[in-house]
C-alpha cells in the first residue's frame, strides 16, 4: 500500500519507500508520490558548519575572557613589603624572638553533652528505640515513642556520670507528639 515504509505484518521495507513527501492536489484526497532528489535536502551540512563555528567563537571567547592557563599573582603580593627596622621590635622594647613551634589547641575543660547525647542516640538506635537525643539548657531531652521502655532508662543511667560531668541534671522524654511522659533528676 501507498504510506507505509514497512510492512505492518513483517515489518520488511516496502519496494519504493525512500523518502517521500505526500503533496495535496487540487482535486480531494488523492495523493501524490513525490521523489526528494540531493538538491532539495543539501543544504543540512550548511547549519552543521554554522554550529561549529559558533561553538568555537564562544570557546575562544571564554578562554580571552579568563585571560590565561595558570592562576597569577598580583604584583603586590608578589613583592615583599619594606619594613623599617623600628618596626621589628615588640612594644616593649625587648628583642625579637621567632616561634617555629605550633601552639597545640587546648583540651575543653568539661565533657562535651552533644557528644554524650550522640551517644546515648547510637545506643538506642542499636536497641532498635529509636529516638532524638538534644542537650537543651542542662536538661536532656529525649523525643521517642518508647519513653515507657525499661531499656531506655538503663541506657540514660548509664550515662548519667558523663552527662552529670557535663552539666546535665534532668532528663525529659517527649512522645513523638510531644506529650512529656517522664521527667527525671540525674
Amino acid at each position: 500500500m501507498i504510506g507505509y515504509a514497512r510492512c505492518p505484518k513483517c515489518h520488511a521495507p516496502m519496494p519504493g519507500s525512500g523518502r517521500v513527501r505526500p503533496t495535496l492536489s487540487a482535486g480531494g484526497t488523492t495523493v501524490e508520490r513525490v521523489e526528494l532528489g540531493p538538491s532539495d535536502g543539501g543544504r543540512g551540512w550548511l547549519w552543521v558548519a554554522g554550529m561549529v563555528l559558533v561553538g568555537l567563537a564562544v570557546v575562544a571567547w571564554a578562554t580571552v575572557l579568563r585571560g590565561g592557563d595558570g592562576p597569577t599573582r598580583s604584583p603586590a603580593a608578589a613583592a615583599p613589603l619594606d619594613v623599617g627596622p623600628e618596626d621589628d621590635r615588640p612594644l616593649g622594647g625587648g628583642p625579637v624572638v621567632e616561634d617555629d613551634e605550633p601552639v597545640a589547641p587546648r583540651a575543653p575543660t568539661g565533657a562535651d553533652p552533644a557528644f554524650a547525647a550522640d551517644t546515648i542516640e547510637s545506643e538506642l538506635a542499636g536497641e532498635r528505640l529509636y529516638a532524638t537525643v538534644t542537650v537543651v539548657r542542662g536538661r536532656l531531652e529525649i523525643r521517642s515513642a518508647f519513653c515507657a521502655e525499661g531499656r531506655l532508662g538503663d541506657i540514660v543511667a548509664r550515662h548519667a556520670g558523663e552527662l552529670r560531668a557535663a552539666g546535665v541534671s534532668e532528663v525529659h522524654c517527649r512522645e513523638v507528639h510531644g506529650a512529656l511522659v517522664f521527667e527525671r533528676g540525674l
